[in-house]
Order: C-alpha cells, then sequence, then structure tokens
C-alpha cells in the first residue's frame, strides 16, 4: 500500500508540473479573457495535485477510534459521498433545463432556481438527517465539535462561503441579462451558449474563478493536514464528519487501547 501512495503521489506530481508548464501557452483564436480563465485553471489544479501528492508522499498515519470516541470521515468516504450529491444534483439540474427553451421569464426563473436548490438540498438534509444523501451512502455525518446534533446554524455557516460565491454569480448573470440577447441565445448549440452569456458578464466576475479555485486549494490543504479530517467550512461552522457508529465493524476500524468514554451528546461506544 505504501509503494502504492509513493507511486501515485510521483504520478500527480509529474502530472502537475505537466499542467503547470501547458498554463504559460496562449492558445490563438481565443481572447485574452478567456485565455487568462484557463491559465488560472490550470495552475490551481496544479496547486491541488501538488498539495494531494505531497500528503501521498508524506508517512501515513494510523486510522483508529479517537480518544474522544469518534472515527473522522477521510477522503476515501467524503468523495464519493460528494459524487453522490454531486450526481442528484446534477440530475435536477437537467430536469429543469428543458425550461430555458420556453421562453426567457423560465429561462430565468431556472437559472435563478437551480442554486437555491442546491443550498436548499444541503440545509434540510443536513439538519433534518445531520447528512446529505451522499453521506447517508457512506455512513458519515456530520456534528458539532461536541458530537452534538447541527442546526440551521451551523448548517448555514458550512455554505456561507459556498453561498456568498453564488450570489455573485447571480449578480454577474443578472448585469448579462440586461444585454444579450434571448432569441440568439435560444439558436445557439450547447457550448456556444456559455461563451455568449459569458461575454456580457461584468469585468469583476474575472476575479471569481481565481477566488473560487483559491478557496477550493484551501479546503482541501486543511482537510489532507489534520487529525480531524475538517475543512475550511467545517473551522468556520464548528464541525467534523464522522463515521457513524454502526458503521464502524463495515469500515475496518477498531477501539483504540487508549480510547476514553466518548464525550459530548455523542454517546457510543465502539
Amino acid at each position: 500500500m505504501r509503494i502504492f501512495r509513493i507511486c501515485l503521489g510521483v504520478f500527480l506530481l509529474i502530472l502537475a508540473v505537466l499542467i503547470m508548464l501547458t498554463s504559460f501557452i496562449t492558445l490563438k483564436g481565443i481572447s485574452e479573457s478567456v485565455n487568462f480563465q484557463m491559465r488560472i485553471q490550470k495552475l490551481f489544479c496544479s496547486l491541488i495535485l501538488i498539495t494531494i501528492s505531497l500528503k501521498l508522499l508524506s508517512k501515513p498515519g494510523k486510522t483508529t477510534v479517537d480518544s474522544d470516541g469518534a472515527v473522522y470521515a477521510g477522503f476515501g468516504l467524503r468523495a464519493p459521498a460528494l459524487i453522490i450529491d454531486g450526481i442528484i444534483l446534477n440530475g435536477l439540474y437537467f430536469l429543469i433545463l428543458p425550461l430555458q427553451s420556453y421562453s426567457f421569464a423560465l429561462y430565468a426563473v431556472s437559472t435563478y432556481l437551480f442554486p437555491v436548490l442546491v443550498v436548499a438540498y444541503n440545509i434540510f438534509f443536513l439538519v433534518k438527517f445531520g447528512a446529505t444523501p451522499g453521506k447517508l451512502a457512506m455512513k458519515i455525518k456530520v456534528v458539532k465539535t461536541s458530537f452534538g446534533p447541527i442546526s440551521f446554524k451551523e448548517a448555514f455557516l458550512r455554505l456561507s462561503v459556498n453561498i456568498l460565491f453564488i450570489v455573485f454569480s447571480l449578480i454577474a448573470i443578472t448585469t448579462a441579462f440586461k444585454s444579450f440577447s434571448y432569441e440568439t441565445y435560444r439558436i445557439m448549440s450547447f457550448l456556444e451558449k456559455g461563451k455568449y452569456i459569458f461575454s456580457f458578464y461584468p469585468n469583476w466576475f474575472n476575479y471569481h474563478l481565481p477566488l473560487n479555485l483559491l478557496w477550493f486549494w484551501g479546503e482541501i490543504t486543511a482537510f489532507l493536514f489534520n487529525r480531524k479530517r475538517r475543512a475550511l467550512h467545517d473551522f468556520i461552522a464548528g464541525t467534523v464528519v464522522i463515521i457513524r457508529p454502526d458503521a464502524y465493524q463495515k469500515h475496518g476500524f477498531k477501539q483504540s487501547e487508549n480510547a476514553e468514554e466518548p464525550k459530548g451528546k455523542m454517546g457510543f461506544h465502539a
């Protein structure tokens, strides 16, 4: 397993360097703004891959039930949970997508509706079950650092930075709506539509992607390099993501010999 981690870490490191080198290539026939956006994406992609490779190349820690009676969910559980939620939300998006072809009013409503659904989806399931459907499938849940159930406050704070990015995106697209022609947009191909609407976005939106990617890199870095596997949004909300006690055996964890009685409201034994 250690050899596999080293090989994967080296591979990702080489891939990161190659992607970084391509970021300095300027593509012809594409606007300076699009070239800038692509360059930023490649640089941050390289940065994220380097961060992951450094973690893989470092000495792995031994995962057991912690002395506070909890097993914190790592990348191998949280990533699949995120993918499952992504599939569900993208399914909702493709259900809404046909509305955009009927009229500008429906197009505008669907554009604003989807981000609201994404936020509502996460907050509802986190408050109601302590986990989104993806997390429920992976048998992990979000709790306070005291192991008590989270409330609307914690659920909202976990999403607060993402909500801020969504608000800025909606302001930008509202500005674009004032200038673009829906009839022209309507007859375009799927790929052309994205380029067309983006051409009407305000200039300040060029900073949206770099800031979004910087936040994402910060999330990954914080998550990979702290013992409790807390991402930045966990620190903001005062939460941790744990494996449910009933899933311990499934995931192959055992009680540490020095483990104490679980603290807080969690109240379980492995």
